[in-house]
């Protein structure tokens, strides 16, 4: 039987049918562990020779610092295809007030000069870190500018969540790294706009002033829409109509007029009916406030009266009508003079 040893010593190529070492061992300066790990770990190496086992905690890519400067570590990067020759990822900094820089794909795990290669993290833990901002347990963005931040970037800037701080230390800090995910897929919004659902299910930006719009044209002639307004409504604060209200043969209406020597149409029904306005009128000196009611059969035959307060000053110059121009009815009013302000709240009965 060989003398192990001196086969070991001497260099000898012999065949080994078995080899046990009970204490450590050391081969080509890599100092083995002594002991198995437990079920799914990997062997690993701290970079000074001393190799142990430890469970997966990080999924790395290698990446290259494309960039033209400096890029440190725990920095969230886009990936890029430019100044590579394909067995690496060229990354920049991410940055979320720049679309074109975003999302970030990996966070740089060691920090690079322009042009060196280096570990990216997909997913798993960080540390040896600066998270002297932040607190345990914050959440984590793209910031604008690049780097990272625990507020979610507002107006146009993209977000999207990196993870979570763990360890608050100004060099050692640590954190869980989700997996750089996709932006935010409603991102935020311009004031004075809403998110409505296009033909293709896509959230589309659209500006609530034309919301009159798709009431008149959508929800007025939809079924379940008609029935919830057939509900009672309580409106705690104010309502604003810019336009007419129409409920079952009534419609309400709010003009304002500056007439100037100068005949307009207040109000028209087109079928019999009645009219009941409510009107001010004033040149901003004078004033006469009043109430014109008029009805009419469909065809030739009209009635109407009309009740006015005193005048303050002189009204004289502006007075009401009824005509009857062809198939409808109309409340006109005529300014015989210019400057004259006619405020009306209309309400119309038809049949």
């Amino acid at each position: 039987m060989p003398n192990w040893k001196k086969v070991i010593v001497s260099g000898s190529d012999a065949a080994l049918n078995s080899l046990n070492v009970t204490t450590s061992l050391t081969a080509s300066g890599l100092i083995y562990p002594t002991t198995d790990g437990i079920s799914d770990q990997v062997l690993k190496t701290d970079g000074n020779g001393n190799l142990f086992f430890e469970n997966v905690v990080t999924t790395t890519i290698s990446i290259k610092n494309v960039s033209g400067g400096i890029i440190t570590k725990g920095t969230p990067c886009y990936i890029t295809g430019s100044g590579t020759s394909g067995n690496v990822a060229g990354v920049v900094p991410a940055d979320a007030g720049n679309p074109t820089l975003m999302p970030a794909g990996v966070i740089a795990g060691v920090t690079l000069n322009d042009g060196d290669e280096g570990v990216g993290l997909l997913n798993g833990f960080i540390n040896g870190v600066d998270t002297s901002a932040f607190a345990s347990g914050d959440q984590v963005y793209v910031s604008v500018g690049g780097g990272y931040t625990n507020v979610a970037p507002t107006g146009s800037a993209l977000v999207q969540k990196l993870g979570n701080i763990e360890k608050v230390d100004a060099s050692n800090g640590s954190g869980v790294i989700n997996g750089p995910n996709a932006t935010r897929s409603v991102p935020n919004i311009n004031p004075g706009y809403l998110w409505v659902g296009n033909s293709d299910w896509v959230a589309t930006a659209t500006a609530t002033s034309s919301i009159q719009n798709v009431v008149s044209s959508s929800f007025a002639t939809t079924s379940s829409y008609v029935n919830t307004l057939n509900q009672n409504i309580t409106i705690t604060g104010s309502l604003a109509v810019t336009s007419s209200v129409s409920i079952n043969n009534s419609t309400y209406s709010n003009q304002t007029n500056i007439l100037n020597s100068e005949t307009k149409t207040i109000v028209s029904i087109f079928s019999a009916g009645a009219v009941h306005m409510d009107y001010y009128v004033t040149d901003g000196s004078s004033a006469r406030a009043g109430t014109f009611v008029g009805t009419w059969d469909g065809g030739g035959s009209r009635e109407f009266y009309e009740t006015a307060t005193n005048d303050i000053g002189n009204t004289t110059d502006v007075t009401f009508t009824v005509t009857i121009p062809g198939s409808q009815l109309d409340i006109e009013c005529t300014a015989a003079s210019s400057g004259w302000t006619v405020l009306t709240n209309t309400r119309t009965l038809t049949v």
